[in-house]
């Protein structure tokens, strides 16, 4: 018997407002407690104005998160750049990796309804994204590791 396929969900949004730390962190940690008991697992990054979050588990636990983060007032103008089945979990027992101010690309992203980007452009995103995360997660669990 097979598992059922891994899904993952990748959008940027813009930020509502200029978060303070406590409010940023008050979302990291609803975000890390839900995922945590849905078996999701993803990052997120805030560079200040802008969200760039990629999210990867079972799809009825994702469909679940996207409604929550659809109805948060937290950002507006969300843009999905990315779903569907995925090969492999990226962020295994990472309900949320965080990084903030990071050069992630998205401080560029200039875009309005109606006028989103192309989906290379979309891919471009996504990869560049998950190439930082990659990095930082790996940087993160070597430092984690005493060995």
């Amino acid at each position: 018997m097979s598992s059922p396929p891994l899904h993952a969900l990748a959008y940027v949004s813009r930020a509502s407002e200029p978060l303070t730390r406590a409010k940023l962190n008050e979302i990291v940690a609803g975000a890390m407690e839900f995922n945590g008991q849905n078996d999701l697992s993803g990052a997120l990054i805030y560079d200040g104005t802008s969200f760039f979050q990629y999210i990867e588990g079972p799809e009825s636990a994702l469909v679940a998160a996207y409604e929550r983060i659809r109805a948060s007032r937290s950002h507006v103008v969300l843009l999905e750049l990315l779903k569907g089945v995925v090969p492999v979990r990226r962020f295994d027992g990472w309900e949320m990796f965080y990084a903030e101010s990071a050069p992630s690309g998205i401080e560029g992203l200039n875009w309005l309804p109606g006028r989103e980007p192309t989906e290379a452009a979309r891919r471009d995103i996504v990869a560049n994204s998950l190439r930082f995360f990659w990095q930082s997660f790996q940087e993160k669990q070597g430092a984690a590791d005493p060995a």
